[in-house]
């Protein structure tokens, strides 16, 4: 049972990753093209948002569980190890999951593969999304309370 818990919470974190960094994605890019002066009808960029879920979701999906499964066993071996702060340690473990990943496709590819990731803003909310991703996580496997 306690399998069946982790490893829905891992799926479910991995979906709020991909989901909300897809969404960041999807505003970064309209954000740079409304700079050029162009501008992006509300309907288009609900569009937009709608192809980016099921066309981008999923490969980033597959980037950020990847990331998670290496940030996650990390995170539960140090909380551990230390006095309190499961929540924050898991947002912050899967934060720097996903600032890994974007580096390590920076240096293994000629262009930054991820149009969020090209500016500070970007890659911060991609950080946020992993953050976010990392409490879904913490909160679902926090263990039980004695009351």
């Amino acid at each position: 049972m306690r399998f069946l818990r982790a490893a829905l919470a891992f799926l479910g974190a991995v979906i709020v990753a991909a989901a909300t960094g897809s969404l960041w994605q999807t505003h970064r890019n309209i954000v740079a093209i409304e700079t050029l002066g162009h501008e992006v009808p509300a309907g288009l960029a609900l569009r937009t948002a709608g192809q980016d879920l099921a066309g981008f979701a999923p490969m980033y999906a597959a980037l950020c569980g990847t990331a998670f499964l290496v940030a996650f066993p990390i995170a539960a071996w140090l909380w551990r190890r230390l006095d309190g702060g499961r929540l924050a340690l898991f947002a912050v473990a899967e934060a720097a999951a996903v600032l890994t990943m974007l580096a390590v496709m920076d240096l293994a590819l000629p262009v930054t593969a991820i149009a969020a990731a090209r500016t500070a803003l970007g890659t911060a909310g991609l950080a946020l999304a992993g953050a976010a991703a990392g409490a879904v996580f913490a909160g679902a496997t926090a263990p039980p309370r004695a009351y």
